[in-house]
């Protein structure tokens, strides 16, 4: 009689196995490094519509700091145009105002630090003090109905002077909500250098979204004709609608939809967050910057355009040619707007 040995079932079984061949092994990686392409794009995707969220958040943080400003003041924080003199300048201060509104291009980059934090070196003493607002901290004493900028502070470091007693007003938003978003850059002139020290010049600050591009406060820009007809074609192009924008390229005239556009003849203020950034689009120095859509690509050679803003009279077709039609509604469809 015969007798199977213990190991002898075990043993047949492990021989009958077999490895993966190489053909097996390459569609188990070819299916792993799809699955993890998926991941990314989804993650990718929910990260930018976080960050989006939160440009959302911000903007309207920001819009409503405005409108309390508005609320103590009886007038809308000023544009902050530049520095001369060692001190701020605004449109309020010029012999043209209107002119220097329409060479910011309506709209300023420092006006929301300053105004509704109280914050910026902006007597040009090298230095953030009670000296440049008139708070020991976060907030600001009344800076003036007249040049709206804590008297003649354009004019030289000795003649700015804000109130030293009274109330102080503000801050005009949680200061520790925006501390993340802030970013300390040198001003000299039109010239921006971040974070870097030298005496003499102007130290201001600017509100950055989540994406890391400053945001746009935009004030005062024109909606009406020389007749006194309104006009939108008039406003800043980055403060448009996609659909508004796309009739006017298309037709070329004014029979293009308002409804779109229609906030901007009643906002007295915008406040614009560029959303999705583009690393192809750089300033001066070479940093990547964002497309809120006053600067195009040239489809043919990359080269920066910079739209025209005239101000006084409409963009024409002539200024936006056919071939940055889908750029252009792109970019406007990626902007983050708070209009009042």
């Amino acid at each position: 009689m015969h007798f199977r040995t213990p190991t002898s079932g075990p043993a047949t079984r492990i021989g009958s196995m077999r490895a993966f061949t190489l053909i097996e092994l390459l569609v188990v990686i070819g299916l792993i490094a799809l699955l993890t392409t998926f991941l990314i794009v989804a993650l990718s995707g929910a990260f930018g519509t976080a960050r989006r969220a939160s440009a959302e958040s911000l903007v309207q943080t920001l819009g409503q700091g405005v409108q309390a400003f508005y609320n103590d003041f009886n007038f809308h924080p000023p544009l902050v145009i530049g520095q001369s003199g060692g001190g701020i300048t605004t449109p309020e201060m010029q012999t043209n105002v209107a002119n220097a509104y329409r060479d910011a291009r309506a709209h300023s980059e420092w006006t929301l630090a300053i105004y509704l934090l109280g914050i910026g070196d902006i007597n040009a003493d090298g230095r953030f003090s009670e000296a440049d607002t008139g708070a020991p901290a976060f907030g600001i004493r009344d800076p003036g109905r007249a040049t709206r900028a804590w008297r003649t502070a354009n004019q030289t470091n000795a003649e700015h002077r804000p109130p030293t007693t009274g109330r102080i007003y503000g801050p005009y938003v949680e200061p520790g909500s925006v501390e993340r978003y802030l970013q300390r850059v040198r001003v000299t002139g039109t010239a921006t250098q971040i974070n870097e020290t030298a005496s003499g010049d102007v130290f201001l600050y600017r509100i950055l979204d989540p994406f890391d591009v400053p945001v746009r406060y935009y004030h005062n820009w024109r909606f009406r004709d020389s007749d006194g007809n309104i006009d939108i074609r008039l406003a800043p192009v980055e403060l448009r609608s996609a659909d508004s924008l796309r009739d006017q390229i298309e037709r070329g005239d004014a029979n293009f939809d308002l409804a779109g556009d229609r906030h901007l003849v009643s906002s007295p203020f915008s406040i614009l967050a560029a959303g999705d950034r583009a690393d192809r689009f750089v300033d001066n120095n070479g940093n990547p910057t964002a497309p809120f859509g006053d600067v195009v690509l040239d489809p043919g050679t990359d080269a920066r355009i910079e739209l025209p803003y005239r101000y006084d009279q409409p963009i024409t077709k002539a200024d936006l040619p056919d071939r940055f039609g889908v750029q252009l509604r792109n970019f406007l469809g990626s902007n983050v707007r708070f209009a009042q």
